[in-house]
């Protein structure tokens, strides 16, 4: 390292692997309250049918992977960030590898930079998901197995693609910049509201909020 101006220079170098896993920290635990602070980064989650509450994996040339894990009442909270260290420069390499429980109904949360996310949680007893992003490239695929899932998202300049079930009920408030739509099958109902033709008949419903900059949705 070089000492210029009072303030510490460190290369960047060879990406490292941390993980760490959180188990279940009780049997009172009925539910889990996840969060992903990822900064610029690639993202890839996805669930597995395992006895710990969740995984993560970090690759990564200039940061480290911290976590914490804490209950209140049945909820268990977990948070997984990263730790970097004095002023970098060169070109950064994040990757995110995380599994969340199947098994266990989940409220998930994700806040990060510029990132390239694949968020596979078809398979998730998902609650909700909420997903803050700047200028982003988002594949999100969602399940049908709790009756209701709240998903918010809020991006920049984004590429967004979100995969429901086809016999879901799916109602969408967008509020947008410039962009371009594909919606599929839903419908205008109200003020930048849409609506699939099952949403009122549907046992299984997605009510997903998105503001978003320039993007293609």
């Amino acid at each position: 390292w070089i000492l210029l101006g009072g303030f510490k220079q460190i290369g960047v170098g060879t990406p490292q692997n941390y993980s760490e896993t959180i188990q279940v920290a009780s049997s009172e635990v009925k539910s889990a309250e996840i969060s992903l602070d990822a900064g610029a980064s690639e993202i890839k989650i996805s669930t597995a049918d395992q006895l710990v509450a969740a995984t993560a994996s970090l690759t990564s040339n200039f940061a480290t992977l911290e976590q914490n894990s804490n209950t209140s009442g049945s909820i268990q909270k977990i948070n997984f960030s990263m730790k970097s260290g004095d002023i970098w420069f060169g070109s950064f390499k994040n990757q995110w590898d995380i599994k969340l429980n199947r098994n266990l109904p989940i409220s998930f949360n994700v806040n990060a930079g510029a990132c390239d996310a694949d968020i596979d949680l078809s398979l998730a007893k998902l609650n909700a998901v909420d997903i803050d992003m700047g200028a982003s490239s988002l594949v999100l695929k969602l399940g049908e197995i709790q009756s209701i899932t709240n998903v918010n998202i809020a991006s920049g300049a984004s590429s967004i693609t979100i995969r429901v079930p086809n016999n879901s009920g799916v109602k969408l408030y967008i509020d947008d910049g410039l962009n371009s739509k594909e919606l599929a099958d839903l419908k205008l109902s109200g003020n930048k509201t849409y609506e699939s033709n099952n949403y009122n008949s549907a046992s299984k419903k997605i009510d997903i909020t998105a503001k978003i900059g320039v993007s293609s949705f």
